[in-house]
């Protein structure tokens, strides 16, 4: 999960960001892209889907890159 920002949390900053990011043939994020930005946000976004791994995608029996669309939620609740 993401480390809600003490600064955002002062802040009563909420709301979702969305990533894009690049997995690679061992499941893990190589690369991330802000897609839509909260600034004070952002980068417990991109740190925490940098932690997570994935399985491989195979195609026809090969481990290949991938990329896909993660959004991330945070709330003041």
């Amino acid at each position: 999960s993401p480390v809600y920002p003490p600064i955002a949390v002062d802040a009563q900053v909420q709301g979702v960001v969305i990533l894009e990011a690049t997995v690679g043939r061992d499941g893990r994020v190589e690369e991330v892209e802000v897609l839509r930005s909260i600034p004070l946000l952002d980068r417990a976004a991109i740190d925490a889907v940098r932690q997570w791994v994935y399985e491989p995608l195979l195609l026809n029996g090969h481990a290949e890159r991938f990329v896909l669309t993660v959004t991330v939620s945070f709330s003041l609740s």
